[in-house]
């Protein structure tokens, strides 16, 4: 099983979740504050520093002893592009490709630029004549600078996910 972990420009935070019976609980946790020069803005500024607060976050962890290298991590939000658009309903080889248009016309990026993803609303798509996509996109650079920091440390990237729709996915059913 995977650990989440949530870089932010002033702190450090991981949680791992146990399944007990049908729920989930709490197993282990850290949080760790970060010199404000080291992520800007969702930026890493400073790697070096950043692999070094990473190392002493996971000597912190409080709870059970994590026994995994795997994690899903959060990226930061000021770069990502987050929309939602509505398509015809369409076979899913046909639903990939018109997404690739719909990036290109709604991202202010080249696409090659960009890491994206989608998924199809189940709230309001059913029932209606269309599908509302819900699309993401994030700079390859930033993408890969946080992929290279994870690397470094000794992680293994299960997801990557937008803080807020991690945020979003926790509070709706």
């Amino acid at each position: 099983l995977a650990f989440g972990l949530d870089i932010t420009d002033s702190a450090i935070r991981l949680a791992k979740l146990r399944r007990a019976g049908d729920s989930l609980t709490l197993a282990s946790f850290a949080r760790h504050p970060l010199e404000r020069t080291v992520v800007q803005n969702g930026t890493i500024v400073q790697v070096e520093k950043l692999r070094s607060a990473l190392r002493e976050a996971f000597t912190r962890v409080q709870g059970e002893k994590l026994h995994t290298r795997y994690v899903v991590a959060s990226l930061p939000e000021p770069h990502a592009f987050i929309r939602i658009v509505q398509l015809p309903r369409l076979a899913r080889a046909e639903i990939t490709e018109a997404i690739r248009w719909e990036v290109e016309a709604n991202v202010p990026l080249p696409i090659a630029d960009v890491y994206y993803d989608w998924e199809v609303s189940p709230v309001k798509s059913s029932g209606t004549d269309h599908l509302d996509i819900l699309i993401a996109a994030v700079p390859r650079t930033v993408v890969d600078a946080y992929l290279g920091v994870l690397h470094d440390v000794g992680l293994k990237v299960v997801a990557l996910e937008i803080d807020a729709l991690a945020i979003a996915r926790s509070v709706i059913e």
